[in-house]
């Protein structure tokens, strides 16, 4: 995905540049550089007549995103064009910046490093949402003007206010795929250089450390600024962009901007070639070597072969003398790579890494020169055994060195014949070694379109470690083939029996084969993507009407006219993806015989598009994703940290919809009255129309609702609630704990306590179901918590509501003790009303049920004896619950935990010691 987002970056920069240049031309020349926009050809630059719409037009092309209505979000500053040439007459550009929402000064115009440009200089962290207008006042040389405006926003920063190092721990909160909210900024020291300046692309991929967090370093990816190609290892540097989770790696995404370098100590770049093979060797994972090094070395694995797309090659090469301490190459680049062979010796120049325990020069490193060998090292082993016991040494990605000849009998075919192709992909195994076994990978040779279980091969080619399978790679060879009764898998032709075979398959496995199937459209699963040009249809063959089959993503020469009701061929192979029978991505429609339905429209007005949904019966869903806009009546839950997404219900064309768990930058900061746009696949979920799970907002317009910061003037509204009611934004308070309420939750990692903030201790805040980072039952009474969500009335009781989340965490000095016998002696030395201001855990055993188990609110109320420091006491566990609760009778030893009372009898003034209500069975 990374590189298909280059390549489209690539051709934007290369368009820039291009149209740049003819403006550069022009100024610098006084050639003709574009088609003069008026009918005056002379070479006079006056005498051409003006064209500032043109200019103007020039302009919005520049910046799209902000021109004709958009908007386009900053995440670092830009360099504005000053100067705009059309034909032959040069334009001056004024720039005005006029900020509609947030900060006044969080966007203003300065100078720029690069001629004919201003700077837009932000505040690239800024603590809440930025909206601003920059107008462009275009002059031709008589003094005419026009202007253009440019919409921009700067996303308000998650991380505004933090030090690095909790901006460090919060990024590594983040799930796979998640994006912290506008930009952060961080410095730290290079560790590793991942990839080297690209000249073409201008920028360099390097892992830094903040401080001492040396297990969560972050990944500078594609870093751009000045200074950045004479970036090395040791240097501290200030980078500012958008970090996120990318599979796994935590980093800033493509477009961080580098500053404030600070180079590092100047390291001696050895020229010893043991050096630097047994410093390599010495590395710690993750670590690199802090210099370019050199090192020359005979190529005895090619573990990935030349790839033309990306002209990069990745084998293994040894040092002479150290044989034993290969190190692999990766996406070796240069002049040759093309011609590399087993048995070449080369010579490469780049940065060394300890990867995952494999030592390797990382991407980017080059190739200086190469001699030709004599082929592969002269070190295969005699016997199969030995050979198949090499490849299963290999490290994930390395290949042996040596093309071997295995002989074994195939136990699986994991792909059929093709004829195609001429190919097969089985495994087999060795004797003596029937637990190792060998996947042939897309077996070529005589009499491979016979080959079948129970079959002897012997087969010839590298064999390699992909991704832990060790397998013969592509281009291995049949040899021999000697048949073992059973007869090859039989590429079905008959409809009826391949739909029979499908609905016979394994979850998440295939048929091995393509097959090609004719049957009726019965549904339209996914309209047609003019994007991606592929359509997602439900069919029937005729026969086998009650086994249907999806075809997704169907490509095809006139998929974009499918219809329910026409019948179509599709070719592709079957499988079962989690029990749905389906053509898998890639299967192509190759005839379409129309039904005479209509084609499923994606509907981009609004009422047809409410209308459409609200006709949906129970199930049902639209078949493409729709775009609304509606006003935000009510936050149905709050916004969830954790997942990132918040639940809210908007009214579109006078109707209600439901967002379900809605993503998107800014929904944390979404308040009742927010216009909103939301974009997402609507259905029928029991009645409810709404955006299913993972709709984004792709926009959002503030209502006016102002987010109260100030914490006494949070709580006094909040107490202003009617029952019911709740505060129309999220809001954060940081309070002690002063009660607390329901113990921690393993299952649900939750519990409920009461806060009190500062100058407001009257007016307690329940936090119902409270999650987040450090809550765990050793949180006590005194305890300094900040906690965000939603506040509401209920019944009475002022609430931070269900998905509450809770950070900052701080002991109030309480100690609770890890004695049972000293927990007991302090709850039986309270005093009449008073509380232990923590939650306690005793095991005891019970001597009375006071209270049946209560089915309807699945508690029960009983006596347990507890040993303290002079004896033996009874201890009330009143409305204790959990798993078992129903089963408990006199005589069971049980744990409880909860928090422990001075009870008062109001009627007797009689006091017990007792778990209070909302105490667990452990």
């Amino acid at each position: 995905m990374k590189r298909i987002i280059s390549l489209l970056l690539l051709l934007a920069i290369c368009l820039s540049v291009f149209v740049g240049c003819n403006n550069e031309e022009a100024k610098d020349s006084g050639k003709e550089t574009t088609k003069p926009t008026s009918g005056n050809t002379s070479d006079d630059n006056t005498a051409e007549e003006s064209d500032i719409p043109s200019a103007i037009a020039f302009l919005e092309n520049q910046y799209p995103e902000a021109s004709k209505g958009k908007v386009q979000v900053l995440s670092n500053d830009i360099d504005l064009l000053s100067v705009v040439v059309v034909g032959r007459v040069s334009y001056t550009v004024e720039w005005t910046v006029s900020v509609t929402e947030g900060s006044s000064d969080a966007a203003k115009i300065g100078e720029s490093s690069k001629e004919n440009h201003v700077l837009l200089d932000i505040n690239e962290t800024p603590e809440t949402d930025v909206t601003f207008i920059a107008t462009a006042t275009v002059k031709d040389p008589a003094g005419d003007s026009k202007t253009a405006a440019f919409n921009f926003q700067i996303v308000a920063s998650a991380t505004a206010g933090m030090t690095d190092e909790e901006i460090v721990e919060l990024a590594y909160q983040l799930a796979e795929g998640e994006i912290m909210n506008g930009s952060s900024t961080l410095t730290g020291v290079i560790k590793m250089i991942k990839s080297p300046w690209d000249p073409d692309f201008q920028n360099i991929t390097v892992v830094i450390q903040i401080g001492d967090l040396a297990d969560k370093r972050i990944e500078c990816y594609r870093m751009t600024g000045e200074g950045a190609k004479d970036l090395a290892i040791g240097d501290t540097i200030t980078v500012t962009g958008v970090l996120k989770n990318y599979n796994g790696t935590i980093e800033f995404d493509a477009g961080c901007v580098v500053s404030n370098i600070v180079k590092g100590e100047t390291v001696e770049v050895p020229t010893d070639p043991k050096a630097i093979v047994d410093a390599a060797y010495a590395l710690p994972a993750g670590e690199a070597l802090p210099y370019s090094a050199t090192l020359t070395g005979m190529i005895y694995a090619i573990n990935s072969p030349y790839d033309e797309g990306y002209q990069n090659i990745t084998v293994t090469i040894v040092v002479d003398g150290y044989e034993a301490k290969p190190i692999l190459v990766y996406r070796l680049k240069g002049e040759g790579a093309d011609k590399l062979e087993l048995g070449d010796t080369i010579t490469v120049t780049g940065y060394i890494v300890n990867y995952n325990g494999t030592i390797e020069y990382t991407s980017g490193c080059t190739l200086d020169s190469f001699k030709k060998g004599d082929g592969a090292p002269d070190n295969i082993p005699d016997k199969e055994v030995d050979i198949v016991d090499a490849a299963y040494k290999l490290a994930e990605g390395n290949a042996l060195p040596y093309s071997a000849t295995l002989t074994g009998k195939v136990t699986e075919v994991n792909d059929a014949y093709s004829a195609e192709y001429g190919n097969i992909t089985v495994t087999i195994t060795i004797p003596g070694r029937e637990k190792k076994p060998i996947k042939c990978y897309r077996l070529k040779g005589p009499g491979v379109d016979k080959v079948a279980i129970g079959d002897t091969l012997t087969v010839s080619g590298i064999l390699k470690n992909f991704y832990g399978e060790i397998e013969f790679d592509a281009g291995c060879t049949l040899i021999k083939r000697d048949a073992g009764g059973n007869a090859p898998i039989k590429q079905e032709t008959d409809p009826l029996k391949i739909v029979d075979a499908a609905y016979k398959l394994k979850e998440n496995t295939d048929l091995g084969y393509d097959v090609t199937l004719t049957g009726k459209v019965v549904e339209v699963v996914d309209a047609y993507d003019s994007e991606y040009k592929n359509i997602t249809v439900t069919i029937q063959i005729s026969g086998r009407e009650k086994k249907p089959i999806i075809c997704y993503r169907l490509k095809g020469e006139g998929v974009e006219k499918v219809a329910k009701g026409d019948t179509i061929t599709v070719t592709g192979r079957l499988k079962n993806y989690y029990g749905d029978i389906e053509f898998d991505n890639g299967c192509k429609m190759t005839k379409r015989v129309s039904g005479g339905g209509e084609v499923v429209k994606v509907e981009t007005d609004p009422k047809k598009i409410v209308d459409a949904a609200f006709k949906l019966k129970d199930g049902e869903q639209l078949a493409y994703d729709a775009t609304l806009t509606g006003k935000v009546t009510s936050i149905k839950t709050p916004y969830d940290a954790e997942h990132s997404n918040i639940s809210v219900i908007i009214t579109v064309e006078g109707k209600s919809i439901v967002c379900f768990r809605m993503k998107g930058t800014g929904v944390d900061k979404i308040t009742v009255d927010d216009t909103i746009t939301v974009k997402g696949r609507l259905k029928n979920y029991g009645g409810t129309v709404e955006f299913d799970a993972n709709c984004e907002m792709t926009k959002r317009v503030s209502g006016g609702v102002e987010t109260q910061t100030d914490f006494k003037k949070i709580v006094e509204e909040a107490y202003a609630l009617k029952d019911g009611e709740q505060l129309k934004y999220t809001a954060t308070l940081t309070g002690k704990v002063v009660k607390l309420d329901v113990p921690y939750d393993e299952s649900f990692k939750n519990m409920n306590l009461t806060i009190a903030v500062a100058g407001c201790e009257d007016k307690p805040i329940l936090c119902y179901r409270l999650k987040g980072d450090g809550l765990s039952n050793n949180i006590c009474v005194g305890d300094t918590i900040t906690v965000k969500g939603t506040i509401k009335n209920y019944k009475g009781t002022i609430e931070f509501d269900t998905g509450c989340t809770a950070s900052n965490i701080k002991s109030g000095g309480v100690k609770k003790p890890t004695d049972p016998k000293k927990i007991v002696d302090a709850a039986f030395a309270l005093a009449g009303g008073d509380s232990l201001k923590y939650f306690a855990t005793l095991t005891g055993k019970v001597t009375e049920i006071n209270t049946a188990y209560d089915s309807s609110y699945k508690n029960i109320t009983i006596t347990i004896e507890v040993e303290g420091s002079d004896g033996m006491k009874e201890l009330k566990c009143y409305r204790l619950k959990g798993e078992g609760a129903d089963k408990i009778k006199v005589g069971d030893t049980v744990t409880v935990t909860g928090v422990i009372k001075n009870y008062v009898h109001s009627s007797s003034g009689d006091s017990e010691i007792e778990f209070d209500a909302g105490c667990v069975l452990g």
